[in-house]
């Protein structure tokens, strides 16, 4: 099954995000890995996107952290 670039995008942005919370720039360190092992290429833009669809489709969640 060959998946399209959209959706490898999207799967490998859940898998960065599957096990715990990470910084926004563990996932895009390791979306931007694990895609280059495939020859493929996504910028910070497309990665923050796709979060942010998996966080409005409650596949992903968000924390903000604040510091007091």
């Amino acid at each position: 099954m060959t998946f399209s670039r959209e959706e490898t995008l999207k799967a490998l942005t859940l898998r960065a995000i599957a096990d715990d919370y990470e910084s926004f720039v563990m996932v895009v360190h390791e979306v931007t890995k694990w895609s280059s092992e495939r020859e493929l290429s996504f910028s910070e833009e497309e990665i923050e996107s796709t979060l942010l669809m998996l966080v409005d489709e409650e596949l992903g969640d968000l924390a903000i952290w604040r510091s007091a």
